[in-house]
């Protein structure tokens, strides 16, 4: 969550990316994921039914769709696989919008490392799809995503995010702020006070914060890492 010193922030070790564009829905002549077989990690069964305790129970729970997203890394077709990951999360997102804050607060309870990977991954293809296609909305579900994720792992993962999202927009042509004023009802108070101030004081440039413009393993556009000694050098 967030903190008051930086010295009290804990910081998860490690890195998770949940995949390439998987938050958005399949394209009509694109087909869809075929059910795994019987005895596999996740059957459609499986997911349908699983539940996480203590939390609101949802058709698509966070941690339902981090262990759909997980499990589709292990099909052998890529495609299939990438489908599958790709409507669990259009379908969580689709759900997270629509919810209540108090419904909100439910959801994002107890999330994991792999969990708020997932979110920051979203935040960082919304970025780039947002500059691709040059359509402001697309950084929507990169707002929802930080603000479910509500600094739970580092307020500077969500500082570094933040500039990303607002570097998307300028690029376009448009003011992040004005996209993140319609989602403030949803967000928790010390999410308010962080981004509030963030927006009054935003980062100089995504360089100053050890990211670039730069292309992903598909060779799209993307926004990637400075490499620590390079960063130095410049």
């Amino acid at each position: 969550m967030f903190h008051e010193h930086p010295s009290t922030m804990r910081r998860s070790g490690g890195s998770w990316h949940p995949g390439h564009r998987l938050y958005w829905v399949p394209r009509e002549d694109q087909a869809p994921p075929t059910p795994r077989r019987e005895g596999s990690r996740a059957t459609r069964r499986d997911r349908q039914s699983f539940v996480v305790p203590g939390r609101k129970q949802v058709k698509h729970s966070i941690r339902e769709t981090c262990k759909i997203v997980l499990d589709s890394h292990r099909i052998k077709d890529v495609h299939v696989g990438t489908e599958m990951a790709r409507v669990a999360i259009a379908s969580l997102m689709s759900e997270l919008a629509t919810m209540s804050p108090s419904d909100l607060r439910q959801a994002r309870q107890g999330l994991n490392e792999h969990e708020v990977a997932l979110l920051f991954g979203v935040c960082m293809d919304a970025a780039a799809d947002a500059c691709v296609h040059r359509e402001v909305s697309y950084l929507d579900p990169g707002l929802l995503a930080l603000i479910v994720e509500n600094g739970e792992r580092d307020s500077r993962d969500t500082a570094q995010r933040l500039a990303i999202l607002s570097h998307a927009a300028k690029r376009i042509g448009k003011d992040l702020y004005e996209r993140y004023v319609p989602l403030r009802p949803k967000a928790s108070e010390a999410f308010l006070r962080y981004a509030d101030e963030w927006f009054r004081h935003p980062a100089p440039s995504i360089e100053s914060m050890g990211y670039r413009e730069g292309t992903d393993p598909w060779g799209d556009f993307a926004f990637v890492t400075i490499d620590k000694q390079a960063r130095f050098r410049g």
